[in-house]
């Protein structure tokens, strides 16, 4: 998709670092100079590279040249004009350094650049503090996370859900999302697991100044990416999408109103550049009041007016076609002026005007509310069933199943009534929805006082991790809803199922679990939910309240008594 230029070999003419180097430039006032050189070498050098056609060229760009903005811009276009390259290609990278912008002057300098057809990106966001307010105010194409929370992270659930927050609120801005520095092949699944658009690092290739070494495509990602996460086209959303006409990026406004006539339905025209990425939406409302003045034709025809497509391009939503529909919707739920643009590898395929979000939105709370548990609103069986089944067939990966039940439910809601039953059950939901909300496990309720969890893959360790934890805090809360003398005595009397009176501890929670690793088989539902049970009553009998049976490559479970060895 693109090459980034970096600046190496300094230390050869005596600089400790490429921070220095540069300061060094900055201080005998020659910065501006030495950036615009490096530019020049590195537009020259992409265009040596021969790169794909639509290929995009990062360069960075010195915070401290802001206010040569205009001059900077005008260098670049003499070197790509030499190159015969579209600004379209560059991308110009904005580091945490440049927290000495103020509102105004990033805005002034983005405007600039965009102005002029080049792209813009955050680099290193979440190094700085200026990271928020530059995502805010200076809307760029793109953000590039930092090294630092990608390194690892698919050992890290609140690294991941930092990512995955940070891609949730850039994709409702319209701004694509980079994961910066992926070394390994598991993080390069937890980016795309976390919906980033776009990856670079170590991983896919190293730095190198030998043209041939720079590739189209790279076997050995392509081997890590050959299943996709989600599939946003079916058949609900499919029906929805819109063929909605666009504009290139070099169209004029004449052509824009134009097209506005031509298709009375469309409220927005799409704006793509030459690659066919979406740049933005031209809304017609913002086009009307010069529709209906005197003189505004006119004055959109008027170069000397300085109005421009530009001036009307408005960022808006956008959804690759591997983006799952219900993350979809919740993620834009509350952006719906507009619609969503929807891409295929990048690149435009359709419009989904507000109206059918809604309609979308509408269908799938209609959908949960069946399928939840009218108690807890989390997933109920039918869902639970539908995880299993799809985790089964998922023979290549990792899975996990549990089943969590309360020990001494029945004697405590038999003595303190049903109603703080019920809140022994919401104040478990309560506490596995804070340990497992963003880290991409499954969990629902069974009924009653059995729950469920689930995953898939890299998500088995976190699941695995948290059931002690889980535990110890449910008993720790849960005996809050007993009397102070209960407490005390650390048991209540009542009546068995045989009717008889006896003593029943605190409540605590068991937990069966089924691990199976990769190559082992799981047969169907029906034999996961079999061996559940029968794992969750033995989990009932060992000290720690957690029972698990480990599934190896070439087992299958087909009934309780065929999985017998603890792991």
């Amino acid at each position: 998709m693109a090459y980034e230029s970096l600046v190496r070999n300094t230390a050869d003419i005596g600089f400790s670092s490429i921070v220095d180097f540069f300061q060094h430039a900055h201080d005998h006032d020659v910065l501006f100079e030495l950036e615009v050189e490096l530019q020049r070498k590195a537009v020259a050098a992409f265009c040596q590279a021969n790169p794909p056609p639509g290929a995009r060229l990062f360069i960075n760009l010195d915070a401290r040249l802001s206010n040569h903005m205009i001059k900077f811009c005008a260098e670049l276009e003499k070197s790509l004009a030499k190159c015969r390259l579209e600004p379209g290609q560059l991308c110009v990278e904005l580091s945490k350094s440049n927290q000495n912008l103020n509102g105004p002057a990033l805005e002034d300098q983005v405007g600039a650049l965009r102005s002029r057809g080049f792209r813009v990106a955050v680099d290193d966001y979440g190094a700085g503090s200026a990271g928020l307010r530059m995502l805010y105010q200076g809307s760029p194409d793109f953000v590039k996370i930092d090294r630092f929370f990608v390194a690892g992270m698919e050992a890290d659930a609140r690294k991941r859900l930092f990512v995955s927050s940070v891609v949730d609120l850039a994709h409702t801005l319209g701004v694509s999302v980079i994961g910066e520095g992926v070394e390994t092949e598991a993080e390069l699944k937890c980016c795309r697991e976390s919906r980033c658009d776009l990856v670079q690092g170590y991983f896919i290739a190293r730095p190198t100044q030998l043209y041939s070494d720079l590739n189209a495509s790279y076997d050995h990602v392509a081997a890590a990416s050959q299943q996709p996460i989600h599939v946003l086209h079916d058949d609900e959303i499919r029906i929805q999408i819109e063929p909605y006409e666009v504009l290139p990026a070099s169209a004029s406004l004449l052509q824009v109103l134009k097209l506005f006539r031509c298709h009375p339905h469309q409220t927005v025209i799409p704006i793509v550049d030459g690659n066919g990425e979406p740049r933005g939406v031209i809304r017609e409302v913002d086009i009307k009041p010069f529709l209906h003045s005197p003189f505004g034709r006119d004055l959109l025809s008027n170069r000397a007016a300085g109005i421009t497509l530009a001036s009307f391009l408005r960022s808006i939503p956008a959804a690759e076609s591997s983006s799952s529909l219900p993350h979809l919707v919740e993620t834009y739920q509350d952006r719906l002026q507009e619609g969503v643009l929807v891409t295929q590898d990048r690149k435009y395929s359709g419009f989904l005007p507000a109206n059918a979000l809604v309609k979308i939105i509408n269908n799938m709370r209609l959908s949960e509310a069946r399928g939840a548990n009218p108690l807890t609103k989390l997933p109920g069986n039918d869902r639970i069933l539908e995880f299993i089944d799809n985790s089964c067939m998922q023979g290549s990966s990792e899975r996990l199943f549990c089943y969590f039940d309360f020990d001494h439910f029945k004697p405590f809601n038999d003595v303190y009534g049903f109603g703080i039953g019920d809140r022994a059950i919401i104040m478990f939901r309560d506490i596995i929805a804070h340990e497992m909300a963003g880290t991409g496990i499954f969990y629902g309720h069974i009924g009653g006082d059995d729950f469920f969890a689930g995953a898939v893959g890299d998500a088995c360790s976190d699941l695995a991790a948290m059931l002690t934890r889980v535990r110890e805090t449910f008993a720790h809360s849960v005996s809050s809803l007993y009397t102070l003398s209960d407490r005390e005595r650390g048991y209540i009397e009542a009546a068995g199922r045989d009717g008889q009176s006896a003593c029943w501890p605190l409540m605590t929670c068991s937990v069966g679990v089924l691990r199976a690793l990769p190559g082992s088989t799981c047969a169907g539902v029906d034999g996961v939910t079999r061996t559940l049970a029968s794992l969750k009553k033995k989990a009932k009998t060992m000290p720690g309240g957690i029972f698990e049976v480990t599934l190896t490559r070439g087992e299958v479970t087909t009934a309780p008594q065929a999985v017998c060895s603890a792991a």
